[in-house]
């Protein structure tokens, strides 16, 4: 731990400052509980959403980020001494209301000169030249261009016994310019560091001004009379309409992405298309939501980047950075005009006149929509006396209406998303032309091969492939290194666990392997039951590009299916692969060798049948531990699309892991390469066991095999690398190495 941050943070609690743990080098709150008290913290939440009817409720999470923010400094410090142990250096920020804190955050020089100058107008003082109390380092763009710049933060602190409004969110545009906060809002805090740079302390903390003080008294009582941004309403035609389009209908078509992640409030997390430093660049608030009201059927999306579609930009601009779903189709399909988008959406207004649907669909012509008098119609052929009689009052027809619109919206979601879910990417006609243009290939593009002259790797993507190996192969480094790869690519990665392990143990395989944290937090999904899998949006399995499994054997018992029935490698890969592969998406399965032949699966024949890409047995070298190097081969064992060509039942390629850790400490960060058995040959005939492994590391390290067996050892030991095998395979290595180079 930074002796620095950890100073601050406690001389911060001491100021009566409450302080929030940010992500190190981002801008995003981490939690400050341990696993055990989260999960705790969780299961409560949880539980009360169950009980009170929510559909969502395994999505529930306790609220966290600022909502956690540490006034104790016992707490403090044992947050801080859990991440140390971890090798985390938080970044720092304190929560604006309970800091008893106003921030004028100002992102640009424009923006500080505009507050400036209101200030300056409001007291009559030159406060032109007054600096931030932090200066910000700003922030880029994923272009590298900058985005904010000479911006900072002014705080001023609020006097005891005056409380400020707790209505509105908590934030209004400053005077002139900027963002005004002073509740369940949040500030970095020095000395946090980012890409950009560091924040600095420049100036003084003032204490509020009488004028500013009426500014937010002012703007929040406007603020609190407008709903969320947003024409959030209770039970009128756009709160109707609103219940009954998803937001993934809205956001989808626009190349929006479901991360598949819930924010603290339990509601999707959702990223803008285009390059991204964070997969969070909106949070679309559903029923249930912990945050905002939504007994009306809707709640409104949230924006956290400015790097959004040029709709939501503007929308922004206009409305603030949280605003309804009509506001959004206005934006997006009729240049910000509400009343056009509403007469595009087909929403009355409550007092206008229009034609309306009886129960089966027919037009009610002369019956208003609204609340204002209706004008009832003649009788008409298909009505009974019952029919009629509801048909004289205007609130059955209203009622009608919206039970017709309801039911149609939800029955195309219905009808999208079934498709959606269990379609192909191409129809019979499209997949025969593509074919005939050769535009479809099956080749194993999926854990790069390094040295491979057309650079593919060892599975297939769009099909079920496998890995089996006796225990200490490596089966499961594999595994993690090839879900890390797909993370860090920015694939989503969705991983079904039956081997026994918990969600920390394969969460800490990604981390041995380089994964990326934000990729492991919104791109990667561990999936236990079918349940869990059903929680997935259509958005979300299409997106996917890795799908994982371990281990075949468990899963098959799990399921209730016999491993040696033709049925039951068939059920684990349909119900947990194909939904995926079928997308695209490339699958992997893990499983085990019987007890008394280690060269074949257990219930070999029928797994092998129902794997449609690649089949890999994985053969142990040299075991991996801490301080000590690991190696395995991957012999084909089927190949079903052919593209290894005449392999099966050779080694194909050598898995090289150097272990990061010294010899004795726990197991640790790994660099994984997967590499040609042979590079000088390709694909070759089984070598004498390490050899080809030696030839690998002999041309990565460009040694000189006309020197002898002693002196090639030499330099090797003297760049610190272990060589698997014996003696007798280094000699064989050198001799088949001269040999093929002559």
């Amino acid at each position: 731990m930074s002796d620095a941050i950890r100073d601050a943070a406690l001389r911060a609690v001491r100021d009566g400052l409450a302080v929030v743990l940010i992500r190190p080098g981002q801008k995003e709150p981490l939690c400050p509980l341990s696993a055990a008290e989260g999960k705790r913290a969780d299961d409560v939440v949880r539980a009360e959403a169950r009980s009170a009817g929510d559909a969502r409720w395994g999505l529930r999470k306790h609220a966290c980020g600022l909502h956690c923010a540490l006034t104790d400094e016992a707490a403090l410090i044992s947050a801080l001494d859990r991440l140390a142990k971890n090798d985390v250096i938080p970044n720092l920020a304190i929560e604006t209301g309970r800091s008893r804190v106003v921030v004028v955050d100002v992102d640009t020089a424009g923006e500080k000169n505009a507050f400036l100058t209101a200030w300056t107008e409001a007291t009559g003082e030159h406060m032109t030249s007054e600096p931030p109390t932090v200066t910000s380092p700003g922030a880029k763009g994923a272009d590298g261009t900058w985005k904010h710049k000479d911006g900072g933060h002014y705080w001023f602190r609020v006097p005891k016994g005056d409380d400020l409004p707790t209505g509105g969110p908590g934030v209004i545009k400053a005077p002139g310019g900027g963002s005004l906060l002073w509740r369940n809002k949040y500030v970095l805090i020095p000395p946090s560091e980012r890409s950009e740079g560091v924040y600095r302390w420049t100036g003084e903390i003032r204490q509020l001004p009488p004028w500013l003080r009426e500014f937010i008294e002012k703007e929040a009582a406007v603020s609190a009379d407008r709903t969320p941004s947003g024409e959030i309403r209770n039970g009128d035609p756009i709160d109707d309409w609103a219940a009954g389009v998803p937001w993934a209908e809205i956001l989808a078509p626009d190349g929006w992405t479901d991360t598949g992640k819930a924010d603290n409030c339990g509601c999707p997390i959702w990223t803008a298309p285009g390059p991204h430093d964070s997969p969070k660049s909106a949070t679309a608030h559903e029923g249930g939501c912990l945050q905002y009201d939504t007994s009306g059927g809707q709640g409104p999306i949230h924006i956290w980047t400015d790097n959004v579609p040029d709709c939501a930009a503007e929308a922004v601009a206009a409305k603030g950075r949280t605003f309804s779903k009509l506001t959004y189709v206005a934006f997006r399909d009729h240049g910000g005009d509400m009343d056009a988008a509403r007469a595009g959406e087909g929403i009355m207004n409550e007092d206008a006149e229009g034609p309306t649907r009886g129960p089966s669909g027919e037009f009610l012509p002369g019956v208003s929509s609204g609340a204002v008098e209706v004008a009832v119609p003649a009788r008409q052929e298909w009505m009974t006396d019952e029919d009629y009689a509801l048909l004289r009052d205007p609130a059955t027809v209203k009622e009608w209406r919206k039970d017709l619109h309801r039911r149609q919206i939800r029955e195309s979601v219905d009808r999208y998303q079934a498709y959606e879910r269990h379609t192909p990417g191409l129809s019979v006609s499209d997949a025969l032309d593509a074919l005939l243009n050769g535009a479809v290939t099956d080749v194993p593009t999926v854990g790069t091969i390094e040295g491979h002259a057309r650079g593919w790797g060892l599975f297939y993507p769009g099909f079920a492939n496998g890995i089996f190996g006796d225990g200490s192969t490596a089966k499961s480094v594999i595994l993690a290194e090839t879900q890390a790869r797909e993370l860090n690519g920015g694939g989503i990665v969705v991983h079904f666990e039956y081997d026994n392990n918990p969600v920390t143990s394969i969460i800490q395989r990604l981390l041995n392997a380089g994964a990326d944290l934000d990729a492991i937090r919104y791109r990667f999904h561990v999936i236990y039951t079918l349940g869990e899998r059903d929680k997935l949006t259509s958005d979300v399995i299409r997106a996917v590009k890795l799908v994982t499994l371990d281990a075949l054997n468990p899963a098959c018992a799990a399921f209730g299916v016999d491993p040696y029935h033709p049925s039951g490698p068939d059920t684990v890969i349909r119900e947990c692969l194909q939904p995926f592969t079928l997308h695209g998406a490339c699958g992997v399965f893990i499983d085990h060798v019987g007890h008394e032949n280690k060269d074949r699966q257990t219930g070999s024949i029928r797994k092998s049948q129902a794997v449609q890409g690649a089949l890999y047995e994985a053969v142990k070298v040299t075991a991996l531990k801490p301080g000590k190097n690991g190696v395995t081969k991957l012999i084909n064992r089927k190949d079903n699309r052919g593209a290894l060509g005449d392999t099966e039942g050779t080694a194909v390629a050598v898995v090289e892991m150097t272990s990061m850790v010294a010899a004795g400490d726990p197991a640790g960060k790994v660099v994984t390469t997967f590499t040609l058995h042979d590079p000088a040959v390709g694909y070759l005939e089984s070598a004498p066991t390490g050899v080809g492994a030696i030839i690998a590391i002999l041309d990565r390290e460009e040694i000189d095999t006309a020197w002898g067996r002693p002196r090639v050892r030499d330099l090797l030991n003297e760049r610190g690398i272990t060589l698997p095998g014996n003696n007798n395979d280094l000699q064989s290595a050198i001799w088949k190495r001269r040999t093929d180079r002559h």
